[in-house]
């Protein structure tokens, strides 16, 4: 597993005599400390003294290390400087990395080191919804490959004029053979709920993942629940476009970076009659200029005001 730490002067004055402080969890063993300037020293709490930084400028340190059991490991880190501190509050990070055990080799390609791939869930959710409907989001993550693969999860609430970057992260090291289940994974993973996006950054080609979001009803008078799980969206996967019959309306947007949100079809292309509206079939075509985006579609029936059914429809 990797540990990457970032440390940032926001000024107004150079910093001097600046120290970061890592208390690894216990049962982690330590292999290497790499900094960007100065140098590191210490096996279980690692200190590495970085010398000056200038008001704006940065400095690095990448840490490797082996877990020895599975379970759930925090680890915080701390900088300090010689330099009086006008903000204290931004001096600590913390990150809490679940690492699952599994059996065997399971074949193919393992973890290649460095981002190998992405997937994209557009849409989770941990919401309470029309009719009593009660929508909960379970997320497997599975390796395929012979050696652990480290799967970094992005959590980004909806957010129309987008993110600097994720709201929370988690990080998740899956063995090989194993499965990661994360069961109302809003709650599991981020102890949140809401809805919005997931990406998770993976350093294999070995791992697969799957989401399904479902409407809860276990206890009601319909009792169970109502699904399916889908696979995460790759970069690469598109449906061509072509269209067959009457251009029913159009709009164009622009869309920040790292925005997501959540719209009817038909708040989105304002401009289609209502007379058109009552189609059986309707199909949504996008072009994208610049940018990487995703689009993640749901049929929704919720005419008796009754729990509303989904089928996700594909990228």
């Amino acid at each position: 597993m990797t540990y990457s730490i970032t440390v940032l002067n926001n000024g107004p004055s150079a910093a001097t005599g600046v120290t970061v402080s890592d208390s690894l969890p216990a049962g982690v063993t330590l292999l290497s400390a790499v900094p960007s300037q100065g140098s590191c020293g210490g096996s279980t709490t690692i200190v590495c003294t970085l010398g000056s930084l200038a008001a704006g400028g940065s400095a690095s340190i990448t840490i490797q290390a082996v877990p020895a059991a599975a379970g759930s490991l925090v680890n915080t880190a701390a900088v300090s400087s010689e330099t009086p501190e006008p903000a204290p509050a931004n001096n600590t990070a913390t990150v809490v990395t679940t690492v699952v055990s599994g059996g065997g080799g399971g074949g193919g390609g393992g973890g290649g080191g460095g981002v190998q791939q992405v997937i994209v869930f557009p849409v989770v959710a941990h919401v309470s919804g029309a009719g009593g409907s009660q929508w909960r989001t379970d997320l497997r993550i599975i390796d395929l490959g012979s050696t652990p693969a480290t799967a970094r999860i992005e959590w980004y609430p909806f957010a129309p004029g987008g993110h600097s970057g994720p709201d929370q992260v988690r990080e998740v090291i899956i063995n090989p053979g194993a499965e990661g289940v994360f069961d109302q994974s809003l709650m599991t993973l981020f102890n949140t709920t809401g809805a919005g996006s997931l990406r998770i950054v993976l350093d294999s080609l070995a791992v697969g993942a799957a989401l399904r979001i479902y409407d809860d009803q276990r206890g009601a008078a319909c009792d169970g629940i109502q699904g399916s799980f889908e696979k995460g969206l790759l970069v690469s996967e598109s449906i061509p476009r072509g269209a067959d019959g009457r251009l029913l309306g159009n709009k164009t947007i622009s869309v920040p970076a790292f925005a997501n949100d959540q719209k009817s079809v038909f708040d989105l292309i304002d401009t289609i009659s209502p007379a058109d509206r009552v189609q059986q079939d309707l199909y949504v075509t996008y072009e994208a200029q610049g940018g990487l985006p995703f689009v993640y579609a749901f049929t929704v029936f919720n005419a008796n005001n009754g729990p509303m059914l989904i089928s996700p429809w594909a990228f």
